[in-house]
């Protein structure tokens, strides 16, 4: 399947509350679909979970499907600060959100923006 047009504009837009990626990721979780993005020099396509807040920094909480067209060797659920993520596009592609503990994400410094509500299955098969 291929991508949306969705794509972050090149600056920041008032719907967004400055962050222009903000809005496409509220969707991704809403519609519970993959994105994809350039992360440290690679293609990812991540699983989105949750969106929270630190320190004026917001950070997606997101399972890892493909990195560089490969799949991990295990199922992995990582902290991504937005302003690390670019080239940022819905996908049409959708997904079942693995069960996960919230003291992945949780501290008193965080703050939750949004996060995915589904069924869940187990991180393991």
């Amino acid at each position: 399947m291929g991508t949306l047009s969705l794509r972050t504009a090149a600056a920041p837009g008032p719907e967004t509350g400055g962050e222009p990626s903000e809005a496409l990721l509220r969707r991704a979780l809403r519609e519970r679909s993959r994105i994809e993005a350039r992360y440290n020099k690679g293609h990812v396509v991540l699983e989105p979970l949750l969106m929270f807040r630190e320190h004026d920094a917001l950070f997606l909480v997101a399972g890892t499907a493909l990195r560089d067209g490969q799949p991990p060797r295990e199922p992995k659920i990582g902290i991504f600060r937005l302003a690390g993520l670019s080239e940022l596009a819905a996908s049409e592609q959708r997904f079942v959100p693995p069960a996960f503990e919230d003291d992945i994400w949780s501290k008193p410094s965080r703050e939750l923006v949004a996060r995915v509500r589904s069924p869940a299955r187990p991180l393991r098969p």
